[in-house]
């Protein structure tokens, strides 16, 4: 008898049904963690490929879905499947290539949950997906795809100390959250776009010039909706003597104060951000992709829920 399609819960009480399974998995089931505990909005979904009634199983790949479709032309949809964290010794990539594949039917049973829900749905963007997925979707379904960028996993053991330095450069600064009329700028500098509804609620940390900070911010950093510090960004004249590296350790420290692990995802041509990332203790875990989807291919293989 062969094993059951992939299905596909929702699951209202995430924080009870799933959340204290996600635990275990640190830091690969970051995303998610944080995602749970502070939704989006109040019409995010949880998908997951367990029933409530039921614990996460252990004898095989299970997986969660985070879904929120309240922000247009924004990331969408993460995912994350408990293989992520598998770590076998010396295991070749042929190998590694067929967990994935068993664990990519997880993936594509909710891609096709949501084409089913959401009838009129065009597309659907995903964010920070692992990599090893993205050989697994048929060609014709994939609308667009980044470039690999590498996930990023800072804690605070491995963040070091502050030089003098970098405490002599601070005082010429105020850093608060960044100003609405600065949101602009943002937008125009970020490579992964951006909304403004959306930048104004996140956190984050602008450097703004001690004698006159009504003036345009000269750096900043947020912390994106799924936890990831992100959209890094100094402005030219100002590179080169560690701005960077202060705004994003300020929205490091906001993150340790919630959770013992903080991400960032970095694009793999991203020298800079990489560079001032690695100074203050990133370790690369694995790599990411963003990706848009076209849903009528998933609706075309109906599954059962």
């Amino acid at each position: 008898m062969g094993l059951s399609p992939p299905q596909t819960y929702v699951h209202p009480e995430g924080r009870t049904t799933v959340l204290p399974h996600l635990l275990e998995y640190l830091p690969h089931s970051l995303n998610q963690e944080n995602l749970i505990n502070i939704p989006p909005s109040s019409s995010t979904t949880v998908l997951v490929s367990y029933p409530p009634s039921l614990p996460a199983p252990s004898s095989h790949p299970w997986a969660v879905g985070i879904l929120d479709l309240s922000r247009p032309n924004e990331t969408e949809f993460f995912f994350w499947c408990s293989e992520e964290k598998v770590h076998i010794l010396d295991e070749n990539e042929q190998a590694q290539a067929e967990r994935f594949r068993e664990a990519y039917g997880l993936l594509d049973s909710m891609i096709s949950f949501i084409a089913e829900t959401y009838p009129d749905k065009v597309s659907l963007f995903l964010g920070s997906l692992h990599a090893s997925f993205v050989q697994f979707f048929p060609p014709d379904r994939i609308h667009r795809l980044s470039e690999p960028w590498a996930k990023l996993i800072f804690t605070p053991e491995t963040l070091p100390p502050v030089t003098p330095a970098s405490e002599s450069l601070a005082a010429r600064y105020i850093f608060e959250k960044i100003h609405d009329p600065d949101l602009d700028d943002v937008i125009a500098t970020s490579t992964v776009q951006r909304q403004k509804p959306t930048l104004a609620r996140l956190s984050s940390t602008g450097a703004y010039p001690t004698g006159s900070p009504t003036n345009a911010a000269r750096a900043w950093c947020f912390t994106a909706v799924e936890g990831s510090v992100s959209t890094l960004y100094v402005r030219p004249e100002e590179r080169g003597r560690g701005l960077g590296k202060i705004v994003m350790r300020q929205e490091l420290e906001k993150g340790f104060k919630k959770r013992r692990f903080v991400s960032a995802d970095v694009s793999l041509t991203n020298k800079q951000s990489a560079g001032v990332s690695a100074s203050l203790g990133a370790r690369k875990m694995w790599e990411t992709v963003w990706m848009e989807v076209c849903l009528e291919g998933f609706r075309r293989e109906q599954g059962t829920w």
